[in-house]
């Protein structure tokens, strides 16, 4: 954001948002924007949304997570996106608004179940309950 002559003032007019926002953002005080808002900050920053991710905290369990999926072999990309579709719909049906290291914690316990247990999709309260149970968990660590 400096780098590019940004104040947070400047900012927040190039991304059409309040510059309250962009200080809660940039002060950690929100920790899990929404993805319209990070868009608007790429795209007045030009670069992705991506970029803004490994800007915030390069050792993120996301970042981290990213790169386990696309730089580790032993991952099923397809298994994987088929997780993430699976936990995307039931946050959903919960409208539950989770940190993304808690949501990407989620997707690799998820994943990790999916391998033990192949019909862990298929009986809808197991579903539920197993989200359940790994949201408690995720959220400790």
């Amino acid at each position: 954001m400096k780098e590019q002559g940004y104040s947070m003032l400047s900012l927040s007019l190039a991304a059409s948002l309040n510059e309250t926002a962009i200080r809660d953002i940039l002060n950690g005080k929100i920790k899990s924007p929404t993805y319209q808002t990070l868009s608007k900050i790429s795209q007045a920053l030009k670069c992705h949304v991506d970029d803004l991710m490994k800007e915030a905290n390069p050792n993120s369990l996301e970042v981290i997570g990213r790169n386990l999926l696309f730089n580790n072999s032993k991952i099923d990309a397809k298994r994987f996106a088929k997780t993430i579709t699976i936990v995307d719909e039931l946050i959903k049906k919960k409208d539950l608004r989770l940190d993304p290291l808690v949501r990407t914690k989620i997707y690799f316990s998820w994943y990790d179940l999916s391998i033990l247990n192949k019909d862990i999709s298929k009986d809808k309260s197991l579903t539920e309950m197993t989200l359940d149970t790994i949201i408690k968990a995720s959220s400790k660590y």
